[in-house]
């Protein structure tokens, strides 16, 4: 007999968890999604945006985990800023201050991009026009069990 996570719902009376993740980002017959643990679509077809709305989805929850199954996620810079200093940096992905966090893949999951930017943006953007001058460095951020590969070539 399976135990699951319980949530209550608005009649006092609990509700198991179908699942040990909150979001299941995966890739299927050439497209990819990201779905919340009820199997509600959150986003289709590209791996960069899932794994963002992904993430936003999370953070909108209060924190939680993504569980990516195994496949090849082909992620592409999606926005960069310039910092007071004159620097640019471009991200393929921002982690918003303040998140608990934990993305986890299947054996076999692999990350793959090729071009000059960050896989991962935390704790210093709110937005692509404004950085965070005074972030709360509560973030709790665990990524396991993921090969980030860099040499590869390929397109989503």
């Amino acid at each position: 007999m399976a135990i699951y996570p319980v949530t209550p719902i608005p009649d006092g009376s609990m509700v198991g968890k179908l699942h040990p993740y909150d979001v299941l980002v995966h890739t299927e017959g050439g497209h990819y999604y990201a779905k919340d643990s009820r199997s509600n679509l959150i986003c289709i077809d590209s791996p960069t945006a899932c794994l963002q709305e992904a993430i936003n989805y999370i953070y909108a929850i209060g924190g939680g985990k993504i569980f990516i199954k195994r496949g090849t996620y082909y992620v592409n810079q999606s926005g960069s800023f310039l910092t007071t200093g004159g620097a640019t940096f471009s991200y393929a992905v921002m982690i918003p201050d303040g998140i608990k966090l934990t993305i986890e893949g299947e054996n076999g999951t692999v990350i793959r991009y090729t071009g000059a930017f960050h896989l991962f943006l935390h704790n210093y953007v709110i937005n692509e026009s404004t950085v965070n001058s005074s972030p709360s460095f509560q973030s709790e951020i665990a990524i396991k069990n993921i090969t980030v590969d860099r040499t590869g070539s390929g397109s989503n």
